[in-house]
C-alpha cells in the first residue's frame, strides 16, 4: 500500500520537519484521549510532529475491533516491513485519515501489553 514506510523513516523525516513528540493516550476511551504531545505544544508555544504509536495497541477496556481489521487490512504491508510501519497522516487510510491532531502513525502486528497494568496511583 502507498505511503507506508519503516518506522525510522517517518521519525526521521519529522524531525527535518520540527521537534518530534511520540503521541500516547492520556485517557483509555477513545473520546478522552489526548495526545502527550499535546502538553510539549502547549508549554513551549512550538508545534511539533506528533506520532501515534498506539493506535493499534490493544489496552484493556478499548474497544478495539476496528483495530484488527486495521491490520489484517495491512497484513501483507506490515510483514514486507518486519512487522511493524509509519505512515504520514495525510498518507492515511481510513478511519486513521480522521484524526487531525497528529502527523504520523506507528501500526503494528504486535499489539498486545504485557506485564502490570499501571494503577495511576503514585508510588
Amino acid at each position: 500500500m502507498e505511503g507506508w514506510r519503516p518506522v525510522e523513516d517517518i521519525v526521521r523525516w519529522g524531525f527535518a520537519q520540527r521537534p518530534v513528540v511520540m503521541a500516547e493516550p492520556s485517557g483509555c476511551d477513545d473520546d478522552e484521549w489526548i495526545p502527550m504531545g499535546w502538553n510539549f505544544r502547549e508549554m513551549s508555544g512550538i508545534d511539533p510532529f506528533v506520532i501515534d504509536q498506539a493506535v493499534t495497541v490493544a489496552f484493556s477496556g478499548r474497544p478495539h475491533e476496528w483495530r484488527q481489521r486495521l491490520v489484517e487490512s495491512l497484513a501483507d504491508t506490515l510483514a514486507g516491513l518486519g512487522g511493524t510501519a509509519g505512515i504520514l497522516q495525510a498518507q492515511a487510510p481510513p478511519p486513521l485519515d480522521r484524526y487531525t491532531d497528529v502527523d504520523a502513525f506507528v501500526v503494528s502486528t504486535d499489539n498486545a501489553l504485557t506485564g502490570e497494568e499501571p494503577s495511576g496511583e503514585e508510588a
